[in-house]
């Protein structure tokens, strides 16, 4: 999925839609979990295909309401999946990317306060959202990027030991 071939991104998200038909009707072993939902978004993040950042926010979405519908932790979304639609975001270049980055970083947290204890904000989740900053040449984008900074210092004083 991380080939750099063109189209890998939408290749793997084909699979994972085959996956999900194939487990509706009845084959177990294909049942998609979490690390196939991060291996799709990693693909989006890194082949950089047009609206490739807000196709991951949406299969994120997606990953989201699967959990809190069914309660299946095989597909509760993790660190890994929230920081690379972060990074996603970070990377597309697209207007309001930093604004989108920043909403995914609240949505986090907000899973983790939740008690989500594998959606727990670090080091990689914030910098990609100050990352975005810095390329968004958006005005308060530098005092976007301090107040982050703040946010992070916060969390490690509050006990989070991964920022």
């Amino acid at each position: 999925a991380n080939t750099g071939e063109k189209g890998a991104a939408s290749k793997t998200q084909s699979i994972l839609r085959r996956m999900h038909r194939m487990y509706e009707n009845g084959n177990n072993d294909v049942k998609p979990d979490t690390v196939m939902y991060n291996v799709v978004l990693s693909a989006l993040d890194k082949g950089r295909e047009r609206g490739s950042a807000r196709r991951a926010e949406a299969l994120l979405k997606e990953m989201e309401e699967l959990y809190e519908s069914t309660g299946d932790d095989d597909v509760r979304p993790t660190t890994v999946s929230y920081s690379t639609v972060m990074s996603a975001w970070s990377r597309s270049g697209e207007k309001g990317a930093a604004e989108k980055a920043e909403s995914i970083l609240r949505r986090m947290q907000d899973q983790w306060d939740a008690g989500n204890q594998y959606a727990r904000p670090n080091t990689v989740a914030y910098a990609s959202v100050i990352n975005a900053w810095a390329k968004s040449g958006e005005a308060g984008a530098a005092r976007r990027a301090e107040r982050l900074l703040q946010r992070m210092q916060d969390s490690y004083d509050a006990g989070n030991p991964d920022v």
